[in-house]
């Protein structure tokens, strides 16, 4: 195996290019991409890990704006359907205010 003895300034240039490589490649799960990402890994080992997503449940139980929001556009998404879902928007509306 060969290393490189690179300057900071080749590697942020590697480390840019690679980035920009994997980012608008068609195909991100490619084997290709995936020898790309090694590479850049190991340029900033620092980021190789993303951080872990924060556990589940961790949310406090009072349910805000955005939940609303989310049941306002459903409810409005439902009311363009067929009449059929009228009983579906009614226990939507309900719900909302519970």
């Amino acid at each position: 195996m060969h290393h490189l003895d690179l300057t900071d300034e080749q590697t942020d240039a590697l480390v840019r290019e690679l980035s920009s490589t994997i980012d608008n490649d068609r195909f991100p799960l490619s084997p290709r991409i995936a020898v790309l990402r090694s590479i850049l890994d190991q340029l900033r080992p620092e980021s190789a890990k993303a951080p872990p997503p924060p556990p589940r449940g961790t949310k406090s139980h009072h349910h805000g704006a955005d939940t609303r929001d989310a049941v306002n556009v459903l409810v409005t998404t439902l009311r363009h359907q067929p009449s059929t879902t009228t009983d579906s928007v009614r226990y939507l509306q309900r719900a909302e205010y519970a």
